[in-house]
């Protein structure tokens, strides 16, 4: 053994449980932004199939119907961007910090404070683990347990100095997946159901150019939220390849010093603001059946290099 990765999971795993702590409460604000966002859409819909029965056949109530739902829209619109996303944000990045945390401990780095702020005391750590291990956790299936380490044991086979690059590079790998499938699983689906769900609105309300422009009022939360989503995450994706491929060039040039690696770990971080707030399910889906592959790439590029 010559250094010391997958033991230091196991003496620092609990860092990953505050880390939980911190993404659940990014996530369920995430959870009410998406809740607050459909709801002017559907509200119209579903008020307007009870047209007859509330408005006693009024010609003026889907005109007034669609004015009000576009005005939900709006307000909608703004309570998340001004009250919603920096809460969520703000929530992301304790998370960041959290995993930062981790990182740092279990790949031996020192702390960057100019890139990531003050690090979390010792105690906020242990007192955000063990929130996450009186609530959240119950929630999650013993697959999502911490007890594997991220990393293959062969790992430990080299020293800290390529290890380091290595485990980064599968970092940059999950991280990548973690957002196709994000895309792939909510992103594009959920695009795909708004538009059904406005072709239908504009339909019922008759098509004209005025009742079109509500309608897509009325939608803009979701629209904003997806359409940034898909753009950000696209860009990170980018960003992470890139970053994968600069690690790669590095191990093939030896250029393995804690100075570069923490270069690297530094960009990394700087992407995981906005790491997809995904589900459970989604996350044990992608973890069961990506993470194997790529702790298997790992050690092949190890045996490959002849470390």
């Amino acid at each position: 053994m010559t250094n010391s990765i997958c033991r230091n999971h196991q003496k620092y795993k609990q860092y990953l449980s505050a880390y939980r702590l911190a993404y659940a409460r990014a996530k369920g604000v995430r959870k009410l932004e998406i809740m607050l966002s459909f709801a002017p859409v559907i509200a119209c819909l579903a008020l307007y199939q009870l047209g007859p029965y509330i408005a006693a056949g009024s010609r003026d109530f889907p005109a007034n119907l669609l004015n009000l739902c576009a005005l939900a829209g709006v307000i909608m619109l703004l309570v998340c961007d001004l009250k919603l996303e920096p809460l969520r944000a703000m929530h992301r990045r304790a998370a960041n910090i959290d995993l930062e945390a981790y990182d740092t401990a279990v790949l031996e780095f020192p702390w960057h404070a100019a890139i990531s702020g003050e690090r979390p005391s010792q105690s906020t750590l242990d007192a955000e683990a063990r929130g996450y291990d009186a609530g959240p956790a119950k929630a999650h299936p013993p697959e999502l347990s911490l007890e594997d380490s991220w990393y293959p044991p062969l790992i430990e086979t080299i020293a800290i100095e390529p290890a380091r690059l290595y485990c980064l590079r599968q970092n940059c790998s999950f991280e990548i997946m973690y957002r196709r499938k994000y895309m792939q699983l909510f992103l594009l689906p959920m695009l795909i159901i708004t538009t059904i769900l406005l072709v239908v609105q504009i339909y019922l309300f008759g098509g004209s150019l005025p009742n079109t422009c509500c309608t897509l009022i009325t939608a803009s939360p979701i629209f904003r939220m997806l359409l940034l989503g898909l753009t950000v995450q696209s860009r990170n994706c980018q960003v992470l390849q890139e970053l994968k491929g600069a690690i790669e060039e590095a191990l093939k040039k030896e250029e393995t010093s804690v100075e570069t690696a923490r270069a690297f770990q530094d960009r990394l971080f700087l992407t995981r603001d906005t790491q997809p707030l995904i589900s459970i399910a989604g996350f044990k889906h992608i973890k069961l059946k990506y993470l194997p592959v790529l702790k298997a790439e790992t050690e092949a590029l190890i045996k490959t290099a002849g470390h």
